[in-house]
């Protein structure tokens, strides 16, 4: 179809050199259109010689690419456009299990090497023991007359150990958290947050300390966005094993306090009863749920046992 096209650029030339440009502009539209009808006609007839050599002509189509008016027709068959959506969908699924299994490869870890630990340890229990032991022998205090001196070692930051789950974390109060909630500035609240978690689990402002009465609120990651680095992303991975009757201690300003676990439940990302203090001494921790997505959070609720 190349010819029509040197035709209509010859011509244009001739009409601008005698009639002007505009005139000659007007007979170059009037030729393009016929070109195009020539083309648009040589694209049926071809088509129609396709379809003649088709078995099953109702159930093909003809594709005219958008890129260059000049470009070859293309057929698809049901079985080929089947083909493409399946690669298309098992390819989809593959990407998204990629980058979900390296976004969350902290956390899931964790949960495998928990796996392999338990069960370890569940066939050392049902093993004999080799050997017997035998109680030792009591010890021997001298009366000096000194009095026993009762200390109990204190960490001096606060921190969070549940020893059901191996948690032992460091408890972060978000700088400016409290301002920020009175304020209302919720950005400012959600980004020092967001923060903070980096650095351990976060006691959430404007709820009860460790020991007072009311609702201490403490909130942690089961896993994060790999290209934010902190050995907290998966602090909370494995709270969703903790179990009814387990212990939790705090130290919060070198005091120790003992909860016990009484009720874990999953709620949506917009229940925020969570937060209500209520008369008691209570503890409320919350992280996302399933592991790697925020869907729902788990809420595992404690009460103060000393």
């Amino acid at each position: 179809m190349a010819h029509f096209w040197i035709l209509d650029s010859k011509i244009y030339t001739i009409y601008r050199v005698q009639f002007g440009p505009i005139y000659a502009i007007i007979i170059r539209l009037t030729y393009g259109m016929k070109s195009i009808q020539l083309l648009a006609a040589e694209l049926a007839f071809q088509a129609d010689r396709k379809i003649l050599h088709l078995e099953e002509e109702d159930h093909y189509r003809m594709d005219i690419p958008a890129v260059g008016i000049l470009s070859l027709p293309t057929f698809h068959s049901p079985q080929a456009k089947s083909g493409y959506i399946k690669r298309f969908v098992v390819t989809g699924l593959a990407l998204f299990m990629l980058l979900f299994s390296i976004t969350n490869y902290q956390a899931y870890s964790q949960i495998f090497m928990a796996n392999i630990q338990a069960i370890g340890a569940q066939e050392i229990v049902e093993e004999e023991p080799l050997l017997t032991v035998q109680e030792p022998a009591p010890l021997l205090i001298p009366d000096d007359n000194i009095m026993a001196l009762n200390i109990i070692p204190t960490s001096y930051e606060d921190r969070i150990i549940i020893p059901s789950i191996n948690v032992n974390s460091g408890i972060i109060e978000p700088k400016l958290g409290l301002d920020s909630l009175v304020g209302q500035d919720w950005n400012a609240l959600e980004e020092q947050i967001r923060q903070s978690l980096l650095k351990g689990v976060v006691h959430y402002p404007g709820t009860a300390e460790p020991g007072d009465k009311g609702n201490v609120f403490l909130t942690g990651h089961s896993s994060n966005v790999f290209w934010e680095k902190s050995i907290y992303n998966s602090v909370f991975a494995l709270l969703p094993r903790i179990e009814e009757g387990d212990d939790i201690y705090i130290t919060f300003e070198q005091q120790n306090y003992h909860y016990r676990v009484t009720s874990k439940r999953e709620v949506s990302p917009k229940d925020v009863s969570v937060l209500e203090q209520g008369d008691g001494h209570s503890l409320t921790m919350m992280t996302c749920t399933p592991v790697g997505t925020n869907l729902k959070r788990l809420v595992v609720t404690a009460e103060l046992i000393e």
